[in-house]
């Protein structure tokens, strides 16, 4: 997601496009060798967790542009269509764009399983699905030091509920405030002391504001719901988990992207934190979420 000027070369399930956030043209796909420090973020995350493959999360072209205070890298991976394409019929609308965040919550393990899961299952879809017409960006693990503390943490290394910290126009007014008399002052859910203070948030506002996605999924546990903010229409079909709007909190992602940007945010609660729901569950939970209206 670098601002350069130069091509950033995406190789994804055979697809190649340039970077929708760097300027250029697609060119033919270089050989993907991953660098060390991806390759030792694949092992790692691999020995955590059995969803994580870990020569296929080696082979997959994943970038990263910093790391944490903790001395993680936050890697995120296109997948699908070029999304400089024009739309059906030569339109310039383009590919519809679709930005997935895992693990906001570094204790929510289940949400980074499903992440992988759908990249996954992606790679399986036919060569005609309506899945292959979308762009997709994908940030599988978006607190890797609460995810890697003993134990592991809901907040960030620096105690921040990420999911608190967005730079929500309120933010100043109203979130230490919440805190204190909604929360509790619980520290589980301390907003930080600045709006967007937290390197995490930052990446994934600026991935917001630079990306510019028509669908945010942010899957989180263990609620076992569908949340949602913004506008966006469900299918008519069977969730396979309850629809059910839980609110919107200043700081939180929701807040953020959904109600002040009007970009749809689809919160899939899974029903249990460190336990995936089986293969063809998650898999529906995917196609019923992308066959919505956005």
């Amino acid at each position: 997601m670098s601002a350069r000027r130069s091509i950033v070369i995406l190789a994804l399930a055979g697809t190649v496009f340039a970077s929708p956030l760097s300027a250029g043209r697609a060119s033919p796909a270089p050989v993907v060798v991953a660098p060390p420090a991806l390759s030792a973020w694949c092992t790692e995350l691999s020995q955590q967790l059995k969803s994580v493959h870990h020569e296929k999360c080696v082979a997959r072209p994943w970038k990263f542009e910093t790391t944490t205070a903790g001395g993680h890298p936050i890697p995120y991976l296109y997948w699908g269509k070029d999304p400089a394409a024009p739309g059906p019929s030569g339109e310039q609308a383009g590919p519809r764009r679709i930005l997935v965040v895992g693990a906001i919550h570094g204790d929510e393990i289940s949400a980074v399983s499903a992440v992988f899961r759908w990249i996954d299952f992606l790679d399986r879809t036919k060569s005609d699905s309506f899945l292959r017409a979308h762009t997709f960006l994908f940030f599988p693990l978006a607190n890797p030091d609460g995810f890697y503390s003993s134990p592991r943490t809901r907040t960030n290394g620096a105690g921040v509920d990420l999911n608190r910290n967005f730079s929500t126009k309120e933010w100043d007014a109203q979130a230490q405030l919440f805190w204190k008399k909604k929360a509790s002052a619980d520290p589980r859910r301390f907003p930080g002391k600045k709006p967007a203070s937290e390197l995490e948030t930052q990446v994934v506002e600026k991935a917001i504001n630079e990306f510019k996605p028509d669908l945010i999924i942010s899957v989180h546990a263990p609620y076992r719901l569908v949340d949602h903010d913004g506008p966006i229409a469900f299918p008519d079909m069977q969730s396979p988990l309850p629809i059910r709007t839980l609110g919107a909190y200043p700081g939180s992602l929701g807040t953020y992207a959904g109600i002040e940007r009007n970009i749809p945010v689809v919160t899939p609660e899974l029903p249990n934190a460190r336990q995936l729901p089986e293969g063809k569950a998650i898999e529906q939970l995917l196609l019923f979420i992308m066959k919505s209206k956005f």
